[in-house]
């Protein structure tokens, strides 16, 4: 599975996919699309449209939450939260054929989600973020240590563990020393577009009909921004794959 996934961030559908382009066009191989509090007729649009973007990068799709909606969106599975519909359930009406992962916060989560035979698990949050309401008590890195050991002397859990939660690059050399298998990325990439600084420039609004062609006016008026997210990026995956190679080492 991909090192990084993309968490969906926006004001809007509009942005959200905006945002997801961005992501996609830096590296990104892995998009969760993560609505709140939105309508199911704007949720399939927003994810038929993220699906296909998706499709031209070859990358995962998967929806947050919306379970009955996986379907209507094809995406390619579920992430489901601790309050959310059961593995179980998700896993009678999607089979085999599609993702399923789940949130953890506990040794408890942990063991819960691997009985429950999830895809991945997304363990967090490392830090506190404002893009969730309801935020489970943050582990920071030693939560993580404590939770899966440490340098490589890992704790056996049979799927991947992903951290999540407010991490920004300069947290990527200590997660390291924790033994999870990639991280999620949401606030930091969308707060380096200026996205809302972009819109208010613009003569129209930024719609589902215009997000790409809003996407690609903003990365030709914004090279040098564009430049930059994609040099990090670059050294995100270079970041785990080292931390993959410390794992292995001490592993063997």
């Amino acid at each position: 599975m991909p090192k990084w996934q993309f968490i969906s961030q926006g004001d809007t559908p509009a942005q959200h996919l905006f945002n997801i382009h961005l992501a996609l066009d830096v590296g990104c191989k892995w998009v969760q699309l993560r609505l709140k509090q939105t309508a199911d007729k704007d949720i399939i649009q927003t994810g038929l449209a993220a699906r296909h973007l998706c499709a031209n990068y070859n990358a995962l799709f998967i929806l947050n939450d919306h379970l009955k909606l996986v379907s209507a969106t094809r995406a390619d599975g579920v992430h489901l939260g601790l309050k959310d519909q059961t593995v179980a359930t998700a896993r009678n009406l999607l089979g085999n054929d599609h993702l399923i992962g789940g949130t953890a916060n506990t040794a408890a989560d942990l063991t819960a989600r691997v009985k429950e035979n999830v895809d991945y698990i997304g363990l967090g949050p490392f830090r506190f973020t404002y893009t969730k309401k309801n935020l489970s008590p943050v582990l920071g890195v030693q939560g993580y240590i404590k939770l899966l050991g440490k340098n490589g002397a890992a704790k056996k859990i049979p799927c991947p563990v992903y951290a999540i939660g407010g991490i920004g690059l300069d947290d990527l050399s200590a997660l390291q020393l924790a033994n999870v298998d990639g991280i999620a990325l949401s606030g930091w990439l969308t707060g380096q577009a200026g996205l809302a600084a972009w819109e208010k420039r613009q003569k129209a609004p930024l719609s589902l009909q215009n997000y790409q062609d809003y996407y690609q006016n903003w990365k030709e008026n914004n090279p040098a921004v564009f430049h930059w997210i994609f040099d990090q990026t670059r050294q995100i995956v270079q970041c785990l794959d080292q931390t993959d190679r410390i794992k292995s080492m001490n592993e063997n």
